[in-house]
C-alpha cells in the first residue's frame, strides 16, 4: 500500500487526559459536550494516518493538537505507526458530532481537555455512530468517511459502497470513491470499475477513473486501456481514461502509449 501524501502540519503543546472508560452503548452515546474517543480494529495495510511537519523533504512527527483549527492529517513512510488498530476522536456538541478524526493509536494526541474514553467498540457500531455526520453533508461528512475507510469489516465497507451509489451530495459520493481506491481496491474494485463505465455522471465516471488510477489495483492499467479502446465510451470518457494511463508511469502505460504513437508505414 502506498502511503498518502502529507496534507498538513500541525504544532501542538499541553497533554491529553482521558476520563475513565464510559460504557459503549448501542446507538450513540454523545450525551454531553466534549471530545470522545474509541478504538476499532482497522483494515490490513491501514495508512498510519497522524499529523506531520515537513523539513528538508522529509517529514517530521509533531502529533495531532485537537484544539488545532485545521483537520488535516495524513500518512508518511518516515513515521510508521501500528494502525493495527485506529483510534477515532469526535467532538460532540448537542448531541451532534462536528468534528472527527481517524489516526493510528499509537499517533501522538494533544489536547482536547478531558477527553470521553469509550474504550474498545466493534467497528459495525462505530460506523453506526459516524454515519449520521456523513448524512449531515458538511465539511466533517468527509472526516467521517476517512475514517469509516479504515474500519475492518463489512460495515464500514457497505457504509461506502452505498454513499458512492446513492449519496445525494456530489462531494460524499466523491470522497467514499476516492477512499474505496486508496484503502479497500480489494473490495472496491469492481464497484469502482462500474462506476467509470456507467455511471449516469460524467463527472464521477471521471473521478471513479483518477480513483483506479490512484489505487493499487493490480490491473489499473489494463481497466483503463480497456476504456480506452471501448468505441461504445464516450469520447470525453476515452480521453480521460488516456490521460490518467499516462500518470501511472508504469512500463506497460509506457508500451501501451507508444503502440499508440506507432505508425504503420
Amino acid at each position: 500500500m502506498r502511503a498518502l501524501p502529507i496534507l498538513s502540519a500541525l504544532l501542538v503543546c499541553g497533554s491529553i487526559a482521558f476520563s475513565a472508560p464510559l460504557h459503549a452503548q448501542s446507538g450513540q452515546p454523545f450525551d454531553r459536550d466534549g471530545w470522545y474517543t474509541w478504538q476499532v480494529e482497522a483494515i490490513d495495510d491501514a495508512p498510519s494516518w497522524c499529523c506531520y511537519a515537513k523539513a528538508h523533504g522529509s517529514a517530521t512527527t509533531v502529533g495531532c493538537d485537537l484544539d488545532g483549527k485545521t483537520h488535516s492529517y495524513g500518512a508518511s513512510s518516515d513515521f510508521p505507526y501500528d494502525m493495527t488498530t485506529v483510534r477515532v476522536f469526535a467532538r460532540s456538541e448537542r448531541g451532534r458530532l462536528t468534528r472527527v478524526r481517524a489516526v493510528a493509536a499509537d499517533c501522538p494526541v494533544t489536547g482536547g481537555g478531558n477527553v470521553n474514553d469509550l474504550g474498545d467498540v466493534a467497528a459495525a457500531e462505530s460506523v453506526t455512530w459516524l454515519m449520521p455526520v456523513v448524512e449531515d453533508r458538511n465539511s466533517v461528512s468527509r472526516d467521517a468517511l476517512a475514517a469509516i475507510a479504515v474500519h475492518k469489516g463489512d460495515a464500514a465497507f457497505a457504509a461506502l459502497e452505498q454513499t458512492a451509489r446513492t449519496d445525494a451530495h456530489f462531494r460524499n459520493r466523491k470522497a467514499a470513491v476516492f477512499w474505496l481506491g486508496q484503502v479497500r481496491i480489494g473490495e472496491g474494485g469492481e464497484l469502482l470499475r462500474e462506476l467509470m463505465r456507467k455511471d449516469d455522471s460524467i463527472d464521477m465516471r471521471k473521478h471513479a477513473v483518477f480513483s483506479y488510477s490512484q489505487s493499487a489495483a493490480p490491473d489499473r492499467e489494463s481497466a483503463l486501456m480497456a476504456i480506452v479502446e471501448d468505441s461504445g465510451m464516450a469520447s470525453a470518457d476515452r480521453k480521460n481514461a488516456l490521460f490518467w494511463v499516462v500518470q501511472t508511469d508504469s512500463s506497460d502505460s509506457i508500451d501501451y502509449i507508444q503502440q499508440l504513437l506507432t505508425v504503420d508505414d
